[in-house]
């Protein structure tokens, strides 16, 4: 039985309270002490860099679409009016997005099943995932404005707030480029409309993308920054995706992809299989005719959604970035699995009322028991970035490369936390050296990488190179040679490269 207009206020009361636990849970994590590691470093960098007056992809190269790096931003901007760090003040604000995320898993869960058991699933569904909190502690990870909006979008539509939702869905395109998946079900599902009603459904979807997308395109194009907008996250990205599926094929691939999964999940690996009985299940209620509009409009958007983001990982999946969002779609179909379970318990003619009441409780009890949500998992422990150097380990070492840093002519290519700790600009754009950053610098397809990075270095008047310690381009850079490996507490440490005099 759905909930009816009577209980609105208490549901009410639910969500909030479904609030302040996902709050307090993704606090929880060690957002003081995690280093900053993974691709997330580099993008606290962009942000600490925007909140100073620069412009992604026109200052600074990045392949992901930027509203990861614009929110990191604001938060700096903010931290700064009460004097919190850079650091910290990203750290709090996206652990509280993760919460907000696992808030509206809670309303979209209700708002399907019609039961505050059902929103209680998803809730313990998202928090399950240690993934899900512990890359927001080390700073604005992409793709979690993207989990977020996607969710404000079904919800919008499902009221018909179609400018709203419109506006939701480009906001997710715009945190990865894979978030348009919000925008197209929300399109989907305006379609399926009828037929007095669906022009003003597009129109308002149309009106909300505009909304959005114009004033971000005009700014980047009064900066002349339009162009570097589109080659590097739409031209260099496509060239990333090729790259990888050419050098991986077959069952190696597949093994990599499984052993990121295992690692990055941990002891939750067994909801995948839960969530696979989910995906049927979903499937299953979206081919039920629904009387309801509203429930037919939030079923299809969160049905494109979903089950294209699984579509798009089974085609290309990188590391432990495409893992985490692909995990809140497996929390989602986790939750759909629980609250079938759930049900059939309600549903039977059994029981009696009583009985009901027991089970849904019992059930209850052994999601959040099984899934240990409420439980902090501690430092990221992935092949890697296992737990060692802490933050004050990092910055410590950041004392060390500060003065080579001051000097001028030194760039940081792998290390970007080194920047961050030390707030200084990279004399290149670029902060990595990949395949979508050789794409883009190249001065044809000719021009290997090394002479790409090579050429980009010598413009920039770049003598030195910090590097990963035994890794990144530098042991293979021509004309550079290691200088020395600088270390610090906790065992930190990075190569330093200095070119060969000509």
């Amino acid at each position: 039985m759905r909930s009816g207009a009577g209980d609105k206020t208490s549901l009410d009361a639910w969500t909030l309270a479904a609030g302040v636990l996902a709050l307090a849970h993704f606090l929880a994590f060690p957002w003081r002490v995690h280093p900053l590691v993974t691709d997330v470093r580099h993008f606290v960098y962009f942000a600490q860099q925007t909140a100073a007056g620069a412009l992604p992809h026109l200052d600074l190269f990045d392949n992901k679409t930027q509203l990861a790096t614009f929110a990191g931003a604001i938060l700096v901007r903010l931290g700064g009016l009460v004097g919190l760090d850079p650091v910290y003040a990203i750290r709090l604000g996206y652990l509280a997005l993760a919460a907000l995320g696992a808030t509206l898993a809670f309303q979209v869960q209700r708002h399907l099943f019609g039961r505050l058991a059902a929103g209680a699933f998803g809730l313990a569904c998202v928090a399950a995932f240690a993934l899900l909190g512990l890359l927001p502690a080390i700073g604005n990870i992409p793709k979690l404005l993207m989990a977020v909006m996607a969710a404000v979008t079904a919800l919008c539509a499902r009221r018909g707030a179609w400018m709203a939702a419109g506006a939701a869905g480009s906001l997710a395109a715009l945190d990865w480029q894979i978030g348009a998946l919000a925008l197209i079900g929300a399109l989907v599902a305006s379609l399926r409309e009828d037929r007095w009603r669906r022009a003003r459904a597009v129109g308002g979807l149309a009106g909300g993308t505009a909304l959005v997308v114009v004033p971000m395109a005009a700014v980047y194009a009064w900066r002349g920054a339009l162009g570097p907008l589109v080659r590097q996250t739409v031209m260099a990205s496509l060239f990333r995706a090729a790259a990888t599926r050419a050098r991986t094929s077959g069952h190696d691939e597949w093994h990599r992809r499984w052993g990121v999964v295992t690692s990055g999940c941990g002891h939750e690996v067994w909801l995948l299989a839960v969530a696979l009985a989910g995906g049927v299940l979903f499937l299953r209620c979206l081919l039920r005719t629904a009387d309801d509009p509203a429930r037919r409009r939030l079923l299809t958007t969160l049905a494109v959604y979903h089950y294209g983001v699984v579509a798009y990982s089974l085609w290309d999946f990188q590391v432990y970035g495409d893992l985490f969002i692909l995990l809140h779609s497996v929390a989602f179909f986790a939750a759909v699995a629980a609250s079938g379970i759930d049900r059939l318990v309600q549903s039977s003619a059994r029981l009696s009322a009583r009985g009901r009441q027991v089970g849904t409780a019992i059930a209850l009890v052994a999601a959040f028991a099984v899934a240990r949500p409420w439980i902090p998992r501690g430092r990221l422990r992935v092949p890697g970035y296992e737990a060692g150097p802490t933050l004050a380990d990092q910055a410590d070492l950041a004392t060390h490369i500060d003065p080579l840093l001051a000097s001028g002519g030194t760039a940081v290519l792998g290390p970007s936390e080194q920047l961050v700790l030390t707030r200084r600009r990279n004399p290149v754009p670029v902060v990595y050296w990949n395949a979508p950053a050789y794409a883009y610098y190249r001065s044809s397809p000719e021009e290997d990488r090394f002479t790409t990075l090579r050429r980009l270095l010598d413009g920039a008047g770049v003598t030195r190179v910090v590097c990963e310690r035994g890794a990144g381009p530098c042991p293979s850079l021509p004309g550079y040679g290691l200088e020395r490996t600088v270390t610090g507490s906790g065992g930190t440490a990075v190569d330093v490269y200095s070119r060969a005099p000509r």
